[in-house]
Formats: C-alpha cells, structure tokens, sequence
C-alpha cells in the first residue's frame, strides 16, 4: 500500500532558495469534485498522502512537511521556483498520527 516516492518542497525565505526532500513509503489518493461559483463549475482535485509508520516516526526529525510546501508523486529534480511545478499539490494540512505503533502515519492534505 505505500509504495510511492515523493517529492516535497519547501521555499526557505532566509536563503531564498528551494529545499528538496525525497521520501519513499506513502500512499497517494486523488478525487475530483465538481464545484460551483458564481461562474458556473468547476473541477477541483483534492490529494490525500499517507505515510507508512517509518516515515511517520521520523517527522520532525529527519524531515518535515509543512502547510504550503508543495508535494509532487515520484522523485523530482531540483527547482528555482514553485512554477516550475506541473503537476504539485500545495498542502493545506498536516496530521501526526505518532502512538509508537505499526499504525502511525501522517496524513497530508493538499490541493
């Protein structure tokens, strides 16, 4: 089940630069909902990235997600702006499962 690599990117505004991290043992899970506006429908993809309990047991120590980082599935090269991103979520939310059991996980959230 959590057999994805990805890519996370996280903009350092100190040093102005991009940093990349790759993580291998998550589980990626789009949907696609209609919405409404004032304008009429449209689609809006919501992704759903689960950890296995390895990588939830290393949040925060050998890596970190956070809200706005962006997230793409496989591995990717390094970039100079998130623009250079086709086909990222953005995060939008991020939950820490961590009990000290095979079950923890983290739950990231993005659109």
């Amino acid at each position: 089940m959590f057999n994805e690599s990805i890519t996370v990117y996280h903009y350092d505004k100190k040093t102005d630069m991009y940093n990349k991290t790759v993580l291998n043992g998550w589980h990626w899970q789009s949907k696609i909902t209609a919405q409404k506006d004032g304008k009429g429908t449209f689609n809006s993809i919501e992704t759903t990235i689960i950890s296995n309990a390895e990588n939830a047991q290393n949040f925060g120590v050998a890596y970190e997600i956070c809200i706005n980082d962006r997230i793409v599935k496989g591995v990717n090269s390094d970039i100079k702006s998130f623009k250079e991103l086709k086909d990222s979520i953005c995060v939008n939310g991020i939950e820490v499962n961590v009990y000290g059991s095979s079950l923890d996980n983290i739950v990231v959230t993005g659109i």
